[in-house]
């Protein structure tokens, strides 16, 4: 994963890679559905703060993810699927001091 932020623009990104059965997938094949396959996803995307109070921020913004399947599970996941997501993002934290009130 990496984030790269300048002022109120954000810049990400996720590389994902997992192995996984076709049986785990709830996929039928019939080329040996016990053996692992790797699946992999890439994702790119962009956050915008468009407000900030009290430690509070909110931020709009967008994803892209390709998908890359192996050829024999191609069929049931239509080939190489793109996905896209936009968002709205609500974050922040506040540290109160409750142990030292006295």
């Amino acid at each position: 994963e990496f984030w790269a932020q300048r002022e109120k623009n954000g810049l990400w990104g996720r590389l994902e890679v997992l192995q996984r059965t076709s049986a785990e997938l709830a996929v039928a094949t019939a080329v040996d559905s016990g053996r692992a396959r790797l699946i992999e996803a890439a994702t790119l995307g962009y956050t915008h703060e468009v407000m900030s109070w009290g430690g509070l921020a909110v931020g709009v913004g967008g994803s892209l993810t390709k998908d890359f399947v192996p050829s024999e599970l191609s069929s049931a996941y239509g080939g190489g699927p793109w996905s896209g997501k936009v968002f709205l993002q609500v974050g922040g934290m506040k540290m109160w001091d409750v142990g030292r009130g006295q």
